[in-house]
This record gives structure tokens, C-alpha cells and sequence, in this order.
């Protein structure tokens, strides 16, 4: 390549990436920050924040449904019992039988103030028909022993898994 030509490519390529460089903006932020935009900039009025109440008032322990209480609601007899009562009334699907399936099924469903037991939904899923299975088994579990927030009975999530396995 000639001389002349390369000289001249090498000034262009130099003059494109001052022009490039001396347009950008440049910002001194920290690391892991972003600027903040301001009301204006946002076209936000002061009515605006109105509408989104940030405290919404006292809970209604009566009809609140509690992640977490002092004390979780629990089956008649405790846990050991609860597997019994599992294991004894549980039945591998026959669909599943023949492709022989193993695995968990996990159920989450609310312990009522009565300790009755509603609102099942499958959080992790094997399958269709032991999903459907795990469910039938839950709906004929008795009444647990509610969970207690500051000594009074309340609405609890709980979750639950149902293990099938071959024997």
C-alpha cells in the first residue's frame, strides 16, 4: 500500500475518533448508580403520589393470610402423624405406573382460622396426574390446629410436599 494512502487513513481514522470521543457526555457516578431522575423531568405533580398510599392501615387478622406466625399451623398428632395419614391414603396414579415417574409434587394451600384446609395450588409440578392425586389426599386431611399470631387463631399459607415413589 502506498505511503501516502496509509498516512491519510490513519489521519481519518485518528479526526473520526476525536469527533466520536468529544461528543459523548460524561458523567462521574459511582459505580452501580445511575443518575436519578428529577419530579419535573418525570412530569410527576404533587397529586400524583396522592393516589399510591404508602401505609394502608391496620391489618384485618380476620380475613389476613399470614407467610409466617409465632405459631404454624400443624396436623392433628404432628408431623409423624401427617405422614401416615399420607402415605396410607396416597395411590400412584396408574397413568404414571407404566412410565414409572418418581419425584415431588409441592402443594401450597391456607390453614383457615378453623383449621380447615382450602385454595390449593400446585407450586412445583411432576406431573398432571400427581398433581391431581397430591390434591385429592390434602382435601380429605381432618382440621389442623390453626396457626397463632400474638395468641390469636389466623389464616395461614402453608406449603406441603407429596413425595411418590415406587415401591
Amino acid at each position: 500500500m502506498n505511503p501516502k494512502i496509509r498516512f491519510n487513513t490513519l489521519v481519518l481514522f485518528l479526526a473520526i475518533s476525536l469527533i466520536a470521543c468529544s461528543s459523548k457526555k460524561e458523567y462521574n457516578v459511582k459505580q452501580d448508580t445511575l443518575p436519578v431522575p428529577t419530579q419535573s423531568q418525570l412530569n410527576l405533580k404533587e397529586s400524583d403520589y396522592e393516589q399510591h398510599d404508602v401505609n394502608p392501615g391496620p391489618i384485618d387478622p380476620a380475613t389476613y393470610i399470614y407467610d409466617v406466625v409465632e405459631t404454624m399451623p400443624q396436623f392433628p398428632g404432628g408431623q409423624e402423624k401427617m405422614l401416615e395419614f399420607i402415605a396410607k391414603n396416597l395411590k400412584y396414579p396408574a397413568i404414571a405406573n407404566e412410565s414409572c415417574v418418581q419425584g415431588r409434587t409441592i402443594v401450597r394451600f391456607i390453614v383457615t382460622k378453623k383449621g380447615k384446609l382450602q385454595n390449593f395450588v400446585v407450586v412445583r409440578s411432576l406431573d398432571p396426574a400427581f398433581d391431581k392425586e397430591a390434591i385429592r389426599v390434602l382435601k380429605l386431611m381432618p382440621r389442623w390446629i390453626p396457626g397463632k399470631q400474638n395468641g390469636v387463631d389466623v389464616n395461614v399459607y402453608f406449603t406441603l410436599p407429596v413425595s411418590f415413589k415406587l415401591e
